[in-house]
């Protein structure tokens, strides 16, 4: 993805210079519905090669007293989805990311002309 990415913007695009490193609040507060039905995934989890694993946000609950936030969502781990949405505990501590499955990705590669070997 790195080869597309100078491709398009060049050999130092300014939007890598970003903070890497973003909680899943970070990632889905400035969302429409504060991200609702996004898929989102730890990096972690893409580094252990989970690549069909993914949470889908469904709500932020905000408490204005106490200035603290929780995260609900489905878990969806290895293409099998969870039977409730349940509170993501991990929400606060790992580095997050949207979750792109293979799938498109592959496809997007062949679309651009840079398929990976």
């Amino acid at each position: 993805m790195s080869a597309v990415v100078r491709e398009l913007w060049g050999k130092y695009p300014s939007f890598l210079k970003l903070r890497g490193s973003k909680t899943l609040l970070d990632l889905v507060e400035h969302l429409p519905n504060h991200g609702a039905g996004v898929r989102v995934a730890p990096s972690v989890w893409h580094q252990r090669g989970k690549q069909h694993s993914w949470y889908e946000v469904d709500r932020i609950e905000y408490n204005a007293e106490t200035n603290k936030s929780e995260v609900f969502g489905l878990k969806v781990v290895e293409g099998v989805r969870s039977a409730q949405v349940a509170r993501i505990g991990t929400a606060f501590t790992n580095n997050w990311r949207f979750y792109t499955a293979p799938d498109e990705t592959r496809a997007l590669e062949r679309k651009l002309g840079v398929e990976s070997a």
